[in-house]
């Protein structure tokens, strides 16, 4: 596991479009429930590593997968521009962690229960961002 997710973090609850939405409701995976909307949760999908004839280069690019989440759809397509803004074309230092590119590699709506009423539905959009960043190791 990488620690992308602190620069993840660090990034979104420091943009100042995405914390008017969210204020600091940023959650790893598992989504809390029962928080208030709109929020966003994150989790890594995948980390591969890249290494060379003698071992590991110290460079990751995990996949990381950024769910919004709202009450309405246009609300959650909203807050995802602003996350997708925020987050594509980074590069710095951010969390701690060393981020050479963060960029955009797919995105979707997040199918809604529609067992609930229109009352407690939630509506989520997620984006897969491909994060490479170096990394310590001994």
């Amino acid at each position: 596991m990488s620690n992308a997710g602190e620069a993840i973090y660090s990034i979104l609850s420091g943009d100042t479009d995405v914390a008017a939405i969210v204020s600091a409701r940023i959650y790893p995976e598992p989504r809390p429930q029962g928080k208030a909307l709109p929020n966003i949760s994150y989790q890594e999908v995948s980390c591969p590593r890249v290494q060379v004839h003698s071992g590991p280069a110290g460079t990751a690019y995990p996949r990381y997968q950024i769910n919004y989440w709202a009450d309405t759809y246009t609300g959650a397509k909203a807050l995802a521009e602003k996350g997708r803004i925020a987050l594509d074309g980074y590069s710095g230092t951010a969390g701690g962690v060393t981020v050479q590119a963060i960029l955009l590699e797919d995105e979707g709506d997040i199918p809604t229960d529609t067992t609930q009423t229109q009352r407690e539905r939630t509506y989520g959009v997620r984006q897969d961002f491909i994060v490479w960043h170096r990394e310590t190791f001994t």
